[in-house]
Order: C-alpha cells, then sequence, then structure tokens
C-alpha cells in the first residue's frame, strides 16, 4: 500500500478511535496563507491574494474591492446568502504553503495544499497570514480554525476613544488622543504623551464605561487597516515603526499581542 493511501487509511481509524475526545490526534501544522478562494459547482467566483482580489461575477464584482486591503476580503452573512441563491455547492477555499508536513494529505514542507474551510476561518485569514492550524480527518482536505494568526504591519496612527453606554440608547465614542507621525492630538489634560498608562487609564474610567484601543496599520499589500487591542499593547506600539503581531476576532481585527520583538 502506498504511503498516502495507508496515511488516509490510518486516519479515518483515528476518527473512530477518538470520537468524543478533546485533543486533536495529528500534530500541528504550519504554514502560510497563498490565496483564499469563494468557489461553486460552475467555478471560482473570488479569488483574493496578496496583489489584489479578483471578483468573477457581477454580483461580486460590485461588491469588491470594496475593502482597502488588497489582500484582505470578508464575506458577511447577507453576502454569502445572495451568492447561494444563484449558485451551487458554494464552498470556502484557503491555499496554505505549509512549513511543515501534512502526511495524511500527501503535502510536503514547501508545497501549497487547497483546503475547505468555514466562512468564518475565511474572514479571519489574509493573504500573507502565518498561520497555525489543524486538519479536519472527514471531509479532507479540510483546514480547521487556525489555533494562530501572525502578520506584519507598519503602525501608521494610534487612536483612544472614551466610550459610553447610556441606557436604553445607542453607545456613543469621543475621540481622547490621537498619535500620528505629526505629532499627538489631544483633548484631555493629562494625555500630552504617546501613551496612556494605568494610572491615566483608571482616572480615564471615572468619565466613561470603557476605553477603546485602536491602531491604524499599512500592511504590505496596497491600503490600510483599522485593529482595536488593549492598553498594554497600545503604549507597548511606536507609530512609524513596522511591528509582527497575533490576531484574534471573527473577521482577524484585534491585536491581541506582538512577537518577534515587535
Amino acid at each position: 500500500m502506498r504511503r498516502r493511501s495507508l496515511l488516509g487509511a490510518l486516519a479515518a481509524g483515528v476518527v473512530g478511535s477518538t470520537a468524543g475526545c478533546v485533543g486533536h490526534p495529528l500534530p500541528p501544522l504550519r504554514g502560510t496563507v497563498a490565496r483564499k478562494r469563494i468557489v461553486a459547482e460552475d467555478g471560482t467566483l473570488l479569488a483574493v491574494t496578496r496583489s489584489g482580489i479578483d471578483p468573477r461575477t457581477r454580483l461580486l464584482s460590485e461588491r469588491f474591492p470594496r475593502e482597502p486591503m488588497a489582500g484582505n476580503a470578508t464575506i458577511t452573512e447577507k453576502l454569502a446568502g445572495e451568492i447561494r441563491e444563484r449558485h451551487d455547492d458554494v464552498g470556502c477555499r484557503v491555499t496554505v504553503r505549509h512549513r511543515n508536513a501534512n502526511y495524511v494529505d500527501g503535502v510536503d514542507s514547501g508545497e501549497t495544499m487547497s483546503y475547505r474551510a468555514t466562512r468564518s476561518t475565511f474572514n479571519q485569514v489574509m493573504a500573507g497570514d502565518g498561520i497555525g492550524f489543524q486538519i479536519g480527518l472527514v471531509d479532507r482536505p479540510k483546514l480547521l480554525a487556525p489555533s494562530e494568526i501572525v502578520r506584519s504591519g507598519r503602525i501608521v496612527e494610534k487612536h483612544l476613544l472614551g466610550r459610553r453606554n447610556p441606557d436604553d440608547r445607542k453607545p456613543t465614542e469621543k475621540r481622547l488622543l490621537t498619535v500620528t507621525r505629526e505629532g499627538v492630538s489631544t483633548n484631555r489634560s493629562g494625555l500630552s504623551g504617546r501613551t496612556v498608562g494605568r494610572r491615566t487609564a483608571k482616572r480615564l474610567l471615572k468619565t466613561f464605561d470603557a476605553l477603546v484601543y485602536r491602531f491604524v496599520v499599512a500592511h504590505d499589500s496596497p491600503g490600510k487597516r483599522l485593529y482595536e487591542t488593549e492598553r498594554p499593547q497600545f503604549d507597548r506600539a511606536r507609530v512609524g515603526e513596522t511591528a509582527t503581531f497575533k490576531v484574534k476576532g471573527d473577521d482577524g481585527g484585534r491585536i491581541a499581542e506582538f512577537v518577534d520583538g515587535g
């Protein structure tokens, strides 16, 4: 029996023997997102790479490129429904260039594989992301939700906002601090610097219900993207620096932590 066939049979056996187990029976995989696509029975409907967004239907041409990121496109639930009304067997695909081998599907390090993915995973990752992930052992090849998403970009702006949540009314936000390469703009005393600090944040929370920390990040692809984060990451980052960071959130829009000295 060929190695790939043997491994496939073993994987099928693992599914039955590990039903109900919390842990995944295979070691984690790592790779770089090369491309993501929306596909249907009649072919590729949307292809997204670091160099651009390629919509191949009239519906998607009207929607994209709405986002400024060439390597990014998100599919809302409403848009997904519209696509399904027009096409059969609609699905998401994420192509990964492997850093280590996926023996179950016969992919060596350095090779690429197109995986089935959920719409949530499609929206989370951008072309160029480094990801850690596991594969599904049924309906292969299938990429499960990434355990880690790492990307890089240049921080071009920092924003601090104060949020109020009045009873039974829509929350409101007020810009308190803006940091750019040109300097610092603030409308609050005690916010003359480029960081906030624990004591200042505590004082501001006497006025606001919550503080919102945001970065504007420019990636290698044209355009910028807005991220939310927490105060320690906000204070650590410097405008103008290129940073590598881990992201979280349904659309990969929250910076969780900096890595590699970022």
